[in-house]
């Protein structure tokens, strides 16, 4: 009976899109001819036909409300929100997806209205992937216990809408770092590198055709963006601005995954994997360990799927099986999977600075005093030089991973009761923050709108 009610209950809106048709005679040729005998060539033209219906898939996904909003959610790592926050989440989502003409269903053009949006965390709310406390003095939203790969479901199917922009990001990363002889070969060195990292994940076109799409996302974002590139940190710090920051959204949980991965291969030094389930058992003891230690801070980080891609990956590298230097490549590897998530944590930091900003003048505003000023383009990169601390350490206050410092500094409400520095440790990195509820960037100072604790 409790299966028929369930049952009975509406959990949402199916939307049905068609992609551009995909003429087999061009891709395998007229009917009667003969299809390649060599294996080789007819994997390689399935592998394409495939491809590009995968692609055309990907181009017609629409973006719905409950993605946007999961979307939202995910990223703040477990934190509830309150609606003024999620709406400024979602809406600077929302205007990028509509400016770039993506194609965007009723429910998600419905969260331009504040009933629209409530009506949207209402449904997930019935459907609990969403929970609402609303004894405080301000209602908040949060994803409900162990619903986060419900959630990263939603966000996923349509993380390739945003993709060419967050590995951008992290790309303008690395193209910042010192002494970069030269920036703009080191940013698609980065971009290229990230590609063959995700390639299991995603559906990539040749590199080619690759870093045309990343110019072209760029070009839309901050014309003449090569230019500052090539400057180096100044310039790459002058783009920031311009490009919404969305890299810790999307590419955290798969990251993550990777370095689990590779930390379960480091810790069996040249050892090979000769037991694929095994090794992926560890890696799911090995994962839920470091997401008890906040060594890594995505529940859906700790993922069997994203495991096996992340082994697939390692396999493709040749760090599964006996080779020379096993041991070292493997040490390498998980050292690059810890420097990725270091420059994630960089972006997020700053993208959270900016929501700080963002959320602290509307309240001002709204009751009349003045606005802190909303940080604005500076002078020099987002991130700049500090002595390395280690491996595995990283001061969050100032975001110092590797060696790296980013000017902004995280911003994050704490509890109004307390004035202490409150910390944690993840990714070998020391989190704090000071309360109540102060956010600074750089020469940028202020203090979180109550409504937003």
């Amino acid at each position: 009976v409790r299966s028929l009610r369930r049952s009975e209950r509406r959990y949402g809106k199916i939307y049905v899109r068609f992609g551009r048709p995909v003429s087999l005679r061009e891709s395998l040729g007229p009917p009667g001819d003969a299809f390649p005998v060599d294996a080789e060539e007819r994997s390689l033209a399935l592998n394409k036909l495939a491809f590009e219906v995968a692609t055309r898939i990907n181009d017609v996904t629409p973006i719905t409300a409950s993605s946007l909003l999961t979307m939202a959610l995910l990223a703040v790592l477990g934190r509830a929100m309150t609606f003024d926050q999620v709406r400024t989440a979602v809406r600077w989502q929302l205007g990028d997806a509509a400016r770039r003409g993506l194609p965007l269903t009723s429910s998600a053009r419905a969260l331009e209205t504040d009933g629209g949006l409530e009506a949207a965390l209402d449904a997930l709310v019935d459907n609990d992937v969403v929970v609402r406390f609303d004894g405080g003095p301000d209602t908040v939203y949060l994803l409900g216990p162990d619903q986060h790969l419900a959630a990263a479901f939603y966000r996923n199917s349509i993380i390739h809408h945003f993709l060419e922009s967050a590995i951008a990001q992290l790309a303008l990363v690395s193209a910042a770092e010192p002494d970069v002889a030269d920036p703009l070969e080191a940013f698609w060195a980065a971009a290229l590198r990230l590609r063959d990292l995700l390639k299991f994940e995603f559906f990539f076109r040749d590199r080619t055709s690759f870093r045309a799409a990343l110019e072209a996302e760029l070009d839309r974002d901050r014309p003449g963006w090569a230019e500052c590139v090539a400057e180096g940190p100044d310039g790459i710090g002058a783009l920031h601005p311009a490009i919404p920051l969305t890299a810790h959204i999307l590419l955290r949980s798969f990251l993550e995954a990777y370095s689990v991965v590779a930390l379960a291969l480091e810790q069996r030094g040249s050892a090979p994997v000769t037991d694929a389930k095994a090794f992926l058992a560890a890696c799911d003891g090995l994962g839920r360990q470091r997401l008890l230690q906040q060594r890594i801070h995505s529940p859906e980080s700790v993922s069997r799927p994203l495991f096996a891609t992340g082994l697939q990956l390692a396999e493709n590298l040749g760090l599964t099986e006996d080779g020379d230097e096993l041991a070292t490549r493997r040490a390498d590897f998980a050292r690059e999977m810890r420097h990725l998530l270091r420059q994630v944590d960089a972006v997020e930091a700053l993208a959270l600075t900016e929501l700080g900003g963002v959320l602290a003048s509307r309240a001002a505003t709204a009751d009349g005093s003045t606005p802190p000023p909303a940080p604005t383009a500076r002078s020099g990169a987002p991130w700049t030089r500090r002595p390395s601390r280690g491996p595995e350490s990283c001061h969050r206050s100032t975001t110092s991973c590797t060696g790296w410092t980013r000017t902004a500094a995280r911003g994050r409400p704490s509890s109004p009761s307390t004035s202490s520095t409150r910390s944690r440790t993840g990714n070998g990195c020391a989190r704090t923050w000071n309360g109540p509820a102060e956010w600074r960037s750089g020469s940028v100072s202020g203090t979180w709108p109550r409504s937003s604790r």
